[in-house]
């Protein structure tokens, strides 16, 4: 059978292709690109009842993003697709078409517009038309946003959320969703810096070495972030590190030959040795007294500590001896860190600093006596610092907020 088509839109429901401008002819349920029989999975962005199938293709044509339809001749339920090709399933009721090749049908003032990929034409008459939103597209122009994540999709649906939403090492500010007006939500990449900011995408996370950026700029910094009652952050030190308060002394004939007494001869002797460093992010200071992650032998001794009850008043040297030693850590001790003295007939024998200021080490003592910080212990980036294995630490990347 063969109709020929000379009405108004008020009976689409025909199955005809036409111009805008040239009645045509064509054979009932024949039409360019379509399949009888067939539809296209997984890539209807829109669904909405039609009042037929050229409706439906019209529909399709007021979208930009729209590539072809999915037409249920039983319901005239109209898919609208993002794309005109991939799987298919047999459905008896189904007709799909390929919309890319058609030209323009009635469009009004909607022919040749100017919206954009997630936004739909209408017709507002007298040669007026606007771009309604039918959801979100191309993601903000926000340094460290992770494309990838974005260009998986091209339209993203209303009160969607956009997971890995930032690149690894940066976290959203908020939950990245599309909102009702085609925009997403204000947000910003931030760099993971300090341990609580692992929880904002981690809800249980373990005990671990994570790369984070504890300072101003993009510098990774392996921190290992104890996750217990409240998560705090440590640096894994990787060289001796001690601190000791020497329990040699004199002779009885006060020579300079060096003993060892079962009487303590000051409470503060011991000596310890430092698998991690807390570390205080916000001040850029590591700890001088936690001790959680270090092994002492008789009294605790604080970071950077040294001191003996060995040197007198004369040149017999000190007992008592420090080592801070930061290589590859990625970070070093601040020149602005100075040491003081304390306890009777102190004195620094030798304070040493490496020229890139990854170690320092001292000798210290006195009668009872010895060396301590004067200042807090101020650490800095490494500027030669290299990444010797990525794998060593988690690199943290944020799904979604918790």
């Amino acid at each position: 059978m063969y109709l020929r088509f000379t009405v108004s839109l008020a009976i689409l429901n025909f199955n005809l292709y036409f111009s805008e401008s040239v009645n045509t002819c064509y054979k009932s349920d024949v039409l360019m690109g379509m399949l009888p029989g067939q539809r296209l999975l997984n890539v209807a962005f829109s669904t909405y009842q039609s009042k037929g199938l050229m409706d439906c293709c019209r529909r399709c044509q007021l979208h930009k993003i729209c590539s072809s339809v999915n037409f249920d001749t039983s319901t005239s339920v109209c898919e609208l697709n993002v794309a005109a090709s991939g799987l298919y399933e047999s459905r008896e009721n189904y007709k799909f078409v390929d919309m890319r090749s058609w030209s323009s049908l009635d469009l009004g003032s909607c022919a040749n517009n100017d919206c954009l990929l997630h936004q739909r034409c209408q017709d507002e008459g007298n040669s007026e038309h606007t771009c309604v939103p039918i959801g979100c597209g191309s993601p903000p122009d926000i340094s460290f946003i992770n494309k990838t994540s974005f260009g998986g999709k091209t339209l993203w649906q209303f009160n969607e959320t956009a997971e890995y939403a930032c690149s690894v090492g940066y976290y959203p500010s908020t939950d990245v969703t599309c909102m009702d007006n085609g925009n997403w939500t204000d947000f910003t990449c931030k760099p993971f810096r300090n341990c609580p900011e692992i929880k904002k995408c981690y809800a249980m996370p373990n005990s671990n070495e994570f790369w984070l950026m504890p300072f101003s700029g993009s510098q990774m910094i392996k921190v290992y972030c104890r996750f217990t009652e409240k998560s705090r952050p440590y640096i894994t030190v990787n060289e001796l590190n001690k601190s000791v308060m020497s329990a040699m002394v004199r002779d009885l004939n006060n020579s300079c030959d060096a003993t060892t007494t079962s009487i303590q001869p000051h409470p503060d002797v011991g000596e310890t040795r430092f698998q991690k460093v807390r570390l205080f992010v916000g001040q850029k200071i590591l700890h001088q007294s936690n001790q959680d992650y270090a092994s002492s032998t008789l009294k605790e001794q604080a970071y950077g500590r040294a001191g003996d009850c060995y040197a007198l008043n004369d040149t017999c040297g000190v007992k008592g001896e420090f080592v801070i030693n930061l290589t590859g850590t990625g970070l070093r001790v601040s020149s602005s860190v100075e040491w003081d003295t304390w306890g009777t007939d102190a004195r620094i024998e030798y304070l040493n600093r490496s020229d890139d200021g990854l170690i320092v080490n001292g000798a210290c003592g006195g009668s009872c006596g010895g060396c301590k910080l004067k200042t807090d212990l101020f650490i800095e980036p490494d500027p030669n610092y290299i990444i010797p294995d990525v794998s060593v630490a988690i690199s943290p990347i944020c799904e979604s907020l918790v």
